[in-house]
């Protein structure tokens, strides 16, 4: 395939990175990204992995993200799947397709990035 943007590979990053920032558990013992806790590390490394000309001020940046969480995790609760202030790992990957999206950044590579910074911390 090659190009780094398959689907594969994005939904790949994005169990990796679910996997590495996730830190919550609901109470029937399912892996989930908290709202406050893990979106917050989550973006400042997302925010540093960003091309400094793209990178928008810092509570711009916190506002999106934290609006893209919200509308997922309403999403999640309309759809039955209730685990109360984070995301499964299926909703995870909505957020940050939506996110991405909104910041008009290219999941896989920006991704990459995030995860190779997190993995030197």
């Amino acid at each position: 395939l090659g190009g780094g943007s398959s689907p594969t590979s994005s939904s790949a990053l994005i169990s990796q990175a679910f996997d590495s920032y996730a830190t919550g558990t609901s109470s029937s013992g399912q892996r989930i990204f908290l709202r406050f806790v893990d979106l917050k590390g989550f973006a400042g490394d997302l925010r540093d992995a960003m091309p400094k000309k793209r990178r928008p001020q810092a509570h711009e940046f916190a506002a999106v993200l934290e609006i893209c969480f919200d509308d997922t995790a309403q999403l999640q609760s309309n759809l039955g799947v209730r685990v109360g202030s984070g995301l499964t790992l299926q909703f995870f990957q909505v957020f940050i397709q939506k996110a991405m999206n909104r910041l008009g950044l290219q999941i896989a590579s920006v991704l990459f990035e995030v995860l190779a910074q997190h993995d030197d911390e």
